[in-house]
């Protein structure tokens, strides 16, 4: 099955941009909704998908939808530990199940870094 769904080329970024926002849970709750349903559909009925851009000369795919494939990629572990990460960010926010933390998207030489933080708690000692 192919779905084709015609986008403006200067509202491409963006689409992109909130596309995996919703895969890394970053972005707002439609959005996020929408992904989680698309990928459960597709698991559902054995298949996965792929966002692709036509214009110009050969196809290029922008974001891989694991679908029935998701089992089978590795997960990264999660690290729980106090540390810094050097870059620019280049978003904050999105809605997470603990209000404490907050996700933010780094990066840093082309490397993009998702990450939940939290403020640490003041203390009254000084170094």
């Amino acid at each position: 099955m192919e779905v084709v769904l015609d986008v403006e080329p200067s509202a491409t970024e963006a689409v992109v941009e909130r596309m995996l926002d919703a895969r890394h849970s970053t972005g707002e709750a439609p959005a996020r909704n929408a992904w989680r349903s698309l990928n459960q559909h597709l698991k559902r009925h054995g298949a996965s998908g792929t966002v692709m851009e036509q214009s110009g000369k050969a196809p290029r795919t922008l974001i891989e939808i694991p679908g029935v494939r998701e089992e089978a990629e590795e997960r990264l572990p999660v690290l729980w530990e106090a540390g810094t990460v050097d870059g620019i960010p280049t978003g904050v926010g999105g809605r997470l199940l603990d209000p404490e933390w907050v996700s933010v998207r780094i990066v840093d030489s082309g490397t993009v870094v998702n990450c939940e933080a939290r403020p640490l708690p003041r203390t009254t000692e000084r170094r």
